[in-house]
């Protein structure tokens, strides 16, 4: 089990355990946010934000719908060039400990994809 610290709380990486759809009591429980509860239960899966939640760089919503086309398109990119660089020197976890067996295989893999891609052991101020 890997515990963290985001900016909002906690978050937990449990490995080793059998998949499928995943049991929303204990998030519900611990009151998770209602939109993350929601797309674990339509997804069948659990989620984890990769990225910083655009208002804690300071971004605000984006001013253009999907799909982008003619100014739409470089107000978005324009908006994801501001975020990327909003993002570059902030870290969406912190790991605060790991108990129990390192995880193994693809679980290993994802571990790590997640640890480097939220910068979770960077050091870097939380967003």
């Amino acid at each position: 089990m890997r515990t963290y610290r985001t900016a909002a709380g906690l978050r937990v990486i449990i490995t080793g355990l059998a998949s499928g759809p995943p049991d929303l009591t204990a998030p519900v429980d611990l009151g998770s946010d209602d939109l993350y509860v929601r797309l674990c239960g339509l997804h069948e899966t659990s989620r984890a934000r990769l990225t910083p939640k655009p208002h804690r760089v300071g971004m605000p919503r984006i001013r253009a719908s999907w799909p982008y086309l003619g100014d739409a398109q470089r107000i978005a990119e324009k908006w994801l060039r501001d975020y990327e660089r909003g993002c570059a020197h902030r870290a969406v976890c912190e790991l605060l400990s790991v108990t129990g067996h390192a995880p193994d295989g693809d679980a290993a893999v994802l571990v790590d994809l997640h640890d480097r891609a939220t910068q979770a052991t960077s050091g870097q101020q939380l967003a």
